[in-house]
């Protein structure tokens, strides 16, 4: 059975839902309408779109250290 109350200190999560279930693509398009669904898989696409929005990214993400 999952975990539907986390307790903690004098706090308590309540994890039950309703959430609906999707995917890593669908969240990052409900959350950012404006990127190109077709270049999600796209590395050379998602390291301009972090560049542009400012979002760190560490060094073993760099194509050149997958090739």
């Amino acid at each position: 059975m999952a975990l539907q109350q986390l307790h903690i200190r004098i706090r308590s999560i309540n994890f039950s839902g309703p959430y609906k279930r999707i995917t890593l693509e669908e969240s990052v398009m409900e959350f950012n309408p404006d990127m190109n669904r077709e270049k999600l898989r796209d590395q050379h696409y998602l390291l301009g779109v972090c560049k542009k929005l400012k979002i760190k990214n560490s060094k073993d993400c760099q194509l050149e250290n997958y090739y």
